[in-house]
């Protein structure tokens, strides 16, 4: 998504540290990121185990999306399953 490419240009330009994140087989920006971690689709039954442990292991503090249906699924979940 153009919003996610204009998000991480600019987190690069203020020296922030991005992982890139798709569902898909193949993302073809996937090349752009620095990093990249492979989740389940946000309506698989292990996406928040996936996302639990990419958090972890990534040691995540924040999360963007350009994607509406993605960003109010996890407005929803990301409190109760990841507080703090």
């Amino acid at each position: 998504m153009p919003r996610s490419l204009a998000f991480l240009e600019r987190a690069q330009a203020e020296g922030q540290w991005v992982i890139g994140s798709s569902s898909l087989g193949y993302d073809p920006v996937r090349e752009r990121y620095p990093q990249w971690v492979h989740l389940p689709y946000i309506t698989a039954s292990n996406f928040d185990q996936a996302l639990r442990q990419a958090i972890h292991d990534f040691n995540i503090d924040g999360i963007f999306t350009p994607n509406p249906v993605v960003g109010t699924t996890l407005n929803r979940c990301i409190n109760p399953s990841f507080p703090g």
